[in-house]
C-alpha cells in the first residue's frame, strides 16, 4: 500500500472500522495547525472489559519521502480535568 494511502487509512476516523474490530464510533473534535487533531473514540465492550470512551490527541508529520510519523496520546473521557494537565 502506498504511504499516503496507509496514512489516510490510519488517520481517517470513518475508515477505522475497516482494521479495528473493537471500534464502535469516533469523531474529530478539533483540527489544529501543524497536522494535529483531537478525536473522540468509543471502543466496543470486549469479554469482561466494558466499552472504552476516550479522547486522542494525534500529530501526523511526513519527515522524509515514504516516512511519516503518527504520534498520539489518549486520555479516558471520564477522567477529571486535573488529569488532563498532568
Amino acid at each position: 500500500m502506498p504511504m499516503n494511502e496507509l496514512v489516510g487509512l490510519l488517520t481517517n476516523m470513518s475508515k477505522r472500522g475497516l482494521y479495528d474490530k473493537h471500534f464502535e464510533k469516533g469523531a474529530v473534535v478539533a483540527e489544529m495547525p501543524l497536522d494535529t487533531r483531537v478525536t473522540h473514540t468509543v471502543l466496543k465492550k470486549v469479554m469482561v472489559v466494558g466499552p472504552r470512551d476516550f479522547y486522542v490527541i494525534q500529530k501526523c508529520q511526513q519527515v522524509a519521502t515514504n516516512v511519516t510519523v503518527i504520534a498520539s496520546q489518549s486520555i479516558e473521557a471520564d477522567k477529571s480535568d486535573e488529569s488532563l494537565t498532568a
